[in-house]
């Protein structure tokens, strides 16, 4: 993979917002609630499923204690697409694999893009939830790629985390990136122990690049991408995003993270 050039933007949002006590709508991956009080127009949606299987060496990484021997060590994982029958049919508890040699992690993941009509403006969106949590949690990276006629006007970050112990708390601390054909979002992973839900929002309102030409053919192309092995947020920043190509990480750090298909949309109108 070539190494990346980065564009335009990069600071940090230090935002968290209040607690909230309730467990409601913790299944509910397809929707935000940022989009409930607002008057949207839904133009596509496009929702996949997908089962990564990690490996680890039991000399270098225990997965048990989260202790990391060798922090230069890169994990194997696999991600494959797979039915909402099956994603449906799998428990909710952690799947972990311990053998002579190597200890095997199982987690499955939903991710939602929508395109929205929003007033004078349009809205991609990224949803992405988790059926299990993984034991190693760092930094991650959610995404929208875009058409090169289009540019971000506004972009909107919100994670929920709930748990048996502290209800839900919705956060909005993350780092935003801006590229000429997408943005993105590198956050941390709760470590709480008894997580019932985790789900993460990310959207992007854009307006035209050229407020005169006419658009016809519109995009949004959602991505995610998890840090299977300790990376820190330094490394986790050191990608891009490309349109239909998605989260493309530097090559010192790209083993770190498992690949996952966009969950693409297409529209076609006039704007």
């Amino acid at each position: 993979m070539k190494n990346f050039r980065k564009f335009g933007l990069l600071f940090l949002m230090l935002l968290i917002l209040a607690p909230v006590t309730t467990l409601a709508d913790e299944g509910d991956y397809k929707v935000s609630r940022l989009e409930k009080n607002e008057n949207l127009e839904l133009l596509g949606q496009n929702t996949k499923y997908f089962k990564t299987v990690t490996t680890y060496d039991n000399s270098i990484y225990n997965l048990s204690s989260k202790n990391v021997l060798n922090s230069m060590y890169n994990a194997k994982s696999v991600t494959t697409e797979i039915t909402e029958e099956e994603y449906n049919s799998v428990s909710n508890d952690s799947s972990i694999e311990v053998n002579a040699f190597t200890t095997v992690e199982t987690t499955y993941k939903i991710m939602t893009t929508n395109l929205y009509k929003n007033g004078d403006y349009y809205r991609y969106e990224n949803i992405v939830g988790w059926k299990n949590f993984p034991k190693v949690r760092d930094y991650d990276v959610i995404a929208i790629g875009f058409y090169n006629n289009v540019k971000p006007h506004s972009i909107s970050f919100e994670s929920k985390k709930c748990s048996k112990s502290n209800g839900c708390v919705y956060t909005a601390l993350n780092t935003p990136q801006i590229f000429s054909t997408g943005s993105s979002a590198t956050y941390i992973l709760p470590a709480w122990t008894d997580l019932t839900s985790l789900k993460t929002t990310y959207i992007v309102d854009v307006e035209k690049v050229n407020p005169s030409t006419t658009i016809k053919y519109q995009a949004a192309f959602g991505d995610y991408a998890h840090s299977t092995t300790k990376v820190g947020q330094l490394q986790a920043i050191e990608h891009e995003v490309v349109q239909n190509i998605g989260i493309l990480f530097d090559t010192k750090v790209e083993d770190n993270f498992d690949t996952i298909d966009e969950a693409d949309v297409f529209w076609e109108g006039t704007w």
